[in-house]
């Protein structure tokens, strides 16, 4: 039971340690209609006008502070648009308890990569304009870059409760680990170790871990780094060591 619920453990502490919804906004925004905006939508539609209102701004002559905020709206947004609720995040929890299913493709169901990477796009580019956001942000920028990894992964592999593996897609291992060391193809620079590095940046300074739940961070982004590791070493590597290697990783992911 333990390896099998690790990592989403991480999460539940994280949002249950938090005094506040996480998705309400504290964001100091010269738009005051966005901000109210924000936090009164409620469904899909409005969620999706929010991510074009937010869009114009980001795209005018504004000042770096307020295409920053716009930016946190947006990625708030983005995940209100794929209905992502710490109450969806909970419930999934509960039912791989239950289940006694597989974390890692339990957490996939919750929204769609494109809109994950989005959203974390839209939060790396607002730390960029020197808009960290406030410690729910970054719990939220915590939760959106493990999600990338998660269901990157999962997009990818089957994976068993034993840690066991199979190709969604039927393709060789070298091909699936190509893939998932670069969750956003169109942005090769950001490998999933960089989504790793943000995820736990984003739970450290949200200030919403014990001492064990920032350990539990640190070794999700040590697997990845493993996987970075596998795939520079993946030319002296065949097909079979390959799958090996991803394996044993997958086996202890987050543990």
């Amino acid at each position: 039971m333990k390896k099998q619920v690790t990592l989403i453990l991480l999460i539940t502490f994280c949002i249950t340690g938090c005094g506040t919804n996480l998705f309400d906004s504290f964001i100091d925004d010269p738009e005051e209609s966005i901000t109210e905006q924000i936090e009164n939508a409620s469904t899909p539609a409005e969620y999706a006008l929010l991510i074009e209102e937010t869009q114009k701004i980001i795209d005018s002559d504004a000042s770096d502070e307020e295409k920053g905020n716009a930016y946190l709206i947006q990625a708030e947004a983005i995940l209100g648009k794929s209905e992502i609720t710490p109450l969806d995040i909970i419930g999934k929890i509960a039912t791989s308890i239950d289940t006694n299913d597989n974390p890692l493709n339990l957490l996939n169901t919750l929204a769609s990569k494109e809109d994950l990477l989005d959203a974390s796009n839209a939060l790396y580019q607002a730390n960029e304009l020197g808009i960290p956001g406030d410690e729910d942000q970054q719990l939220m920028k915590g939760i959106v870059n493990t999600l990338v990894v998660v269901t990157t992964i999962t997009n990818t592999f089957e994976i068993n409760s034993d840690g066991s593996i199979k190709n969604e897609d039927s393709i060789n291992y070298r091909e699936s680990l190509e893939t998932i060391m670069h969750p956003n193809s169109d942005d090769p620079n950001k490998d999933i170790f960089h989504y790793s590095e943000e995820a736990y940046k984003g739970f450290s300074e949200s200030n919403s871990l014990t001492k064990e739940q920032e350990e539990k961070s640190n070794k999700i982004k040590s697997e990845a780094e493993k996987i970075e590791e596998t795939y520079n070493d993946r030319n002296n590597l065949s097909d079979q060591e390959i799958e090996e290697k991803l394996t044993d990783i997958f086996k202890t992911f987050g543990n």
